[in-house]
């Protein structure tokens, strides 16, 4: 059905073609030879039943509806009652809840059209924001305010027009994307018994709830903060150090199984070394090993590390690496600086058998240099134990 509303000269046309308007006009005095034109209105419909899907509601959402301005918190739409479904069918948004609304204004009695012949009144326009996630949110405009529906429909067709949001469908799911950016803005199912799709949104009462009787234990505020050690977790809560930690647990947890089997590890290969192994001198032996690539690039580019320690000294040095393949040249350069600091020479090295460090290069510039090259067994990080437990130390150090 089209309605058809006559004007006079001085009348104000309202926001959205006289919906939005406080005043329902007064047709009853309008001057037949005084109109000067027509604003029709498109015809509303959706894809339901009204017959069925209509409900008793007090005389007071008939009457006055108090205009809501714009609110600067989101109302909690509650879902339980009324889920929202998605409408292909539908040319508007309807909502039977004013609680929904972020801004409701009243309107002449707008017919919508549904299944069949029956029809039901809009009273009210106004725009909905719906919270689809934690801190995202799909803000609906033109929301028809329908009391004494039983359902909340989403038009398709006003999501692509107005909300730059495509709908999706298969057959037992739906998923809204943003069409500029193709990116998911939120998905729905298929409600079993019904041939309508309704949308998932974030409810954040039961969350609460839960969170409001639930007390976290030590053992999930280890897990939380990456398995961390339960004493340093009883310090932080004592010292009140962490919001929402209670000041003390009540005893300790069982023993963390991942941390016993993560931190387990093989003993070096041999367990003991025989007296005569041992460097008696700095850079005597000097233990070689590459570590990466990492997961996680550096703010310099570099995605491998070389680590070498001094048997005698027990000294580490670290060099970072842009690739694999800069190993030998920035291990000539190391040799280079240290033997200019101690005076002293390099006699061995003990590298692993990665092919950077078991070159032909590397082998003929050894030569030159009288220096011996000594490597681990394939695959058995274990010979190279005293390198291995740096690589341990460091990257337990980069975790903290």
């Amino acid at each position: 059905m089209v309605d058809a509303t006559t004007l006079t000269k001085d009348t104000v046309i309202p926001e959205f073609a006289g919906l939005a308007s406080m005043d329902p006009p007064n047709h009853a005095h309008i001057e037949e030879e005084e109109y000067e034109g027509w604003i029709t209105f498109e015809e509303s419909t959706a894809s339901v039943d009204w017959k069925t899907n209509l409900r008793p509601v007090d005389e007071s959402a008939y009457s006055t509806i108090a205009p809501l301005q714009q609110s600067k918190s989101t109302p909690i739409v509650s879902l339980d009652e009324f889920p929202f479904y998605l409408d292909s069918g539908a040319t508007v948004h309807i909502s039977p809840d004013k609680t929904d609304f972020l801004t409701l204004h009243a309107i002449p009695p707008r017919v919508i059209k549904g299944v069949g012949s029956a029809t039901i009144n809009a009273l009210g326009i106004g725009s909905v924001r719906l919270r689809i996630s934690r801190g995202s949110y799909l803000t609906l405009e033109n929301v028809l305010y329908i009391p004494n529906s039983t359902v909340r429909l989403l038009s398709v067709q006003c999501l692509a027009k107005d909300s730059n949001v495509i709908a999706h469908f298969s057959a037992e799911t739906c998923w809204l994307t943003n069409r500029s950016t193709n990116a998911l803005v939120a998905n729905g199912s298929l409600v079993s018994g019904k041939k309508l799709y309704t949308l998932a949104l974030y409810s954040p009462l039961a969350a609460h709830a839960y969170s409001a009787q639930h007390t976290v234990d030590l053992e999930t505020w280890h897990r939380r903060l990456g398995h961390a050690n339960y004493q340093a977790l009883q310090d932080m809560a004592r010292n009140g150090l962490v919001a929402g930690m209670p000041a003390s647990f009540p005893s300790l947890p069982p023993k963390c199984e991942s941390c016993i089997l993560g931190k387990q590890t093989k003993t070096p290969v041999p367990k003991v070394r025989a007296e005569g192994r041992k460097a008696t001198r700095k850079l005597e032996i000097v233990w070689v090993d590459l570590q990466g690539p990492n997961a996680v690039t550096s703010r310099t580019g570099n995605r491998y590390v070389m680590n070498l320690v001094d048997d005698y000294t027990t000294m580490p040095w670290t060099i970072p690496l842009k690739k694999k393949s800069d190993a030998y040249s920035e291990l000539k350069a190391w040799e280079r600086a240290r033997e200019e600091e101690t005076g002293l020479k390099v006699g061995i090295y003990r590298t692993g058998n990665d092919g950077e460090l078991n070159s032909e290069k590397m082998e003929e510039w050894l030569k030159e240099h009288g220096t011996q090259q000594q490597f681990g067994a394939p695959n058995t990080s274990q010979h190279m134990g005293r390198v291995e437990r740096m690589h341990r130390t460091l990257m337990s150090k980069a975790r903290m």
